[in-house]
């Protein structure tokens, strides 16, 4: 059985708006071509660690709206 190791970990997270956004959410759209306000927003996780002298980097992509 192998003994349980410790594992440092860097966790990175990016918000980035979606390009018809309204300006108040980031984004460059306007009424005429967003007219419900809608919100979407790209969100990516990077985690990111070391085992056994070799990196890892684990990295996840989701799309919100609202």
């Amino acid at each position: 059985m192998c003994a349980p190791m410790a594992v440092m970990a860097v966790v990175r997270r990016t918000r980035v708006p979606g390009a018809d956004n309204l300006p108040s959410a980031g984004g460059g759209g306007n009424t005429a071509v967003n007219p419900a306000k809608m919100e979407v927003w790209s969100l990516q996780s990077l985690l990111s660690y070391e085992l056994s002298s070799r990196d890892y980097v684990k990295s996840r992509t989701v799309v919100r709206s609202r």
